[in-house]
């Protein structure tokens, strides 16, 4: 767990390369302790590695994959970030259809599960993808609801700081 945190942190820091290293330490850790969730995890900073790399159709392939695993093993968790994860590349590759099955079926675990951490990720990408699409109506909803489960989530994250300036600009706008 603490190298894939290691390696998600780097990804963070715009590290890619060393980041990368650090994952392979922690899937190969994950995989030799026979911790399928960690080793669900460790995919995930892979997929957000690809994503910041520009690499969407990789990312997609990638979550895809990890999806798999997820389903294989019953990790109800992972299958609702990996379909977070699937939903950010399709979205970034156009296809918004898609990305809003994979973001519905996210949100439906997260809500039945009420693992609100895991639904403030999913507003925030239904939020992104809205705006993606010039869907704006809808994407202020989805902001809203990402600005209402964000205190669930760490405040320094990439997603829940891009929120707060989201919510800052809105307010301003109005």
């Amino acid at each position: 767990y603490i190298t894939h945190e290691r390696a998600s942190t780097l990804a963070t820091m715009g590290q890619l390369d060393q980041a990368e290293k650090e994952l392979t330490r922690a899937t190969t850790a994950s995989r030799k302790a026979g911790n399928l969730y960690g080793e669900g995890g460790a995919q995930g900073v892979g997929i957000r590695i690809e994503m910041l790399r520009g690499n969407h159709q990789l990312a997609a392939e990638r979550s895809r994959e990890s999806l798999e695993h997820a389903r294989r093993h019953n990790l109800e968790r992972l299958i609702c970030l990996r379909q977070i994860d699937l939903a950010k590349a399709l979205s970034e590759l156009g296809r918004f259809d898609d990305a809003h099955r994979s973001l519905d079926e996210a949100l439906a675990i997260a809500l039945l599960k009420q693992d609100h951490p895991a639904q403030f990720f999913a507003y925030h990408a239904r939020w992104r993808a809205r705006n993606a699409e010039g869907d704006f109506q809808r994407a202020r909803l989805e902001l809203g609801a990402a600005e209402y489960t964000m205190r669930y989530v760490d405040e320094d994250c990439p997603e829940a700081l891009e929120i707060r300036d989201a919510v800052v600009a809105a307010r301003s706008a109005s």
